[in-house]
């Protein structure tokens, strides 16, 4: 057994966390860094199945993705979250109108997901094209617990994924 634990300490001797990554919507800024939670989007191939003399055969296809990107930002006193989140949604939605501005001013933007060591080096990131503000989710308000605080919950839609080597 001792040889199985030696092996695996050589291979992986401290493991990725998942709590220091990075991420970069151009239009929060130096916001962005507040960014609670997230995923890291993937994609995975379809697949196309062939019966050849009775048996199944699978085979790859183009990849797809879910399209959709969530993020959870935590609200400061000054509203600031709100500001810059609603701002990326009214670049095409204008609720007093109805009015869709797609292609008018452009909302689309490429987002980037950045996963880092322990000493905040990126060691792989992924973009998101073309990515844009689909809203926000309701927010539970309780005034039972003055300890809990606000948080958001936007969603984004992108259409399709680039896969990036660590940064130079």
């Amino acid at each position: 057994m001792s040889r199985k634990v030696d092996t695996f300490r050589q291979q992986i001797a401290n493991p990725q966390n998942i709590h220091n990554f990075l991420v970069d919507i151009p239009e929060l800024g130096a916001y962005g860094i507040t960014i609670q939670s997230t995923s890291y989007p993937s994609e995975m191939a379809r697949v196309t199945t062939l019966y050849i003399a009775g048996e199944p055969i699978s085979y790859p296809t183009v990849p797809e993705n879910s399209h959709r990107w969530p993020i959870r930002i935590p609200e400061n006193d000054s509203g600031t979250a709100y500001s810059l989140c609603e701002g990326l949604r009214k670049k095409w939605w204008d609720q007093k109108t109805g009015a869709i501005t797609v292609g008018l001013n452009n909302p689309y933007q490429d987002i980037v997901v950045y996963a880092r060591d322990l000493n905040s080096n990126i060691n792989f990131q992924v973009k998101l094209k073309n990515a844009w503000c689909m809203g926000r989710s309701d927010v539970q308000l309780d005034q039972s617990d003055p300890s809990q605080n606000w948080k958001w919950d936007y969603m984004f839609c992108f259409d399709y994924i680039e896969d990036m080597p660590p940064a130079e």
